[in-house]
């Protein structure tokens, strides 16, 4: 099946197991349980020498925060 463009080739998808860290261009990066419905996984990103990130997934972009530098 091939991709649509725009979208990531099958080529370059892995399978990631919850908990166990993988390396992605020297960030850490680890799946975790978001104990939210079946599947739903959370990102832990660690790059090296920076403060981790722990992606939720879970953020909405409201309109007003358009015109807000940094928003």
């Amino acid at each position: 099946m091939a991709p649509v463009a725009g979208q990531v080739p099958w080529e370059r998808l892995r399978v990631a197991e919850l908990g166990v860290p993988l390396l992605v261009e020297r960030v850490r990066v680890t799946f975790l349980d978001a104990n939210h419905c079946p599947g739903a996984a959370m990102l832990l990103f660690e790059p090296p020498g920076r403060r981790p990130t722990l992606h939720t997934g879970d953020c909405r972009r409201a309109a007003e925060e358009e015109d807000i530098p940094g928003a």
